[in-house]
């Protein structure tokens, strides 16, 4: 039973450093992970979305500050006034939709030291194209009004 525990994280382990060991551009031809390069069918689409991330991270006070800059490809049919973002972290704080479904089942959360007050994903500043925007949050969604359509393809 060892050995094939330790065969199966051996395998394990190779299969996850390998996973996508691409360096070129995302949406290319060569590139055998791009979704465009392996359609189920021919009325498929799906959002490309190419992020990048510089960040700190702040150990002595746990926090994760940063900056992202991201490129959306709008590959629907269809024209988007709108998008949104998940902000996760949110749902662990105080007064969060997951908060009050521990207090309806009885169940008490624990929230860490910055979550207990308030602080799970805080957004600073956002700019579409250079245009500041103000997200409306929901919860764990925020939702940007795009300064400008995005068009389809």
């Amino acid at each position: 039973m060892a050995k094939i525990f330790f065969l199966f994280i051996s395998l394990f382990t190779f299969l996850a450093t390998t996973a996508q060991i691409y360096t070129g551009p995302f949406r290319s031809k060569q590139n055998p992970y791009y979704w465009k390069n392996k359609s189920p069918r021919a009325d498929y689409w799906q959002q490309d979305v190419h992020y990048k991330i510089d960040a700190i991270l702040d150990d002595s006070n746990d926090v994760l500050a940063g900056k992202v800059v991201l490129k959306y490809y709008n590959n629907s049919p269809d024209t988007l006034n709108e998008v949104f973002f998940h902000v996760n972290e949110n749902a662990f704080t105080p007064g969060s939709y997951y908060h009050n479904l521990h207090l309806n089942n009885k169940s008490k959360p624990k929230f860490g030291k910055n979550a207990k007050n308030g602080l799970g994903t805080v957004v600073s500043n956002i700019k579409v194209n250079n245009t500041s925007v103000t997200p409306v949050l929901d919860n764990t969604v925020f939702k940007l009004k795009l300064p400008m359509a995005l068009l389809p393809n």
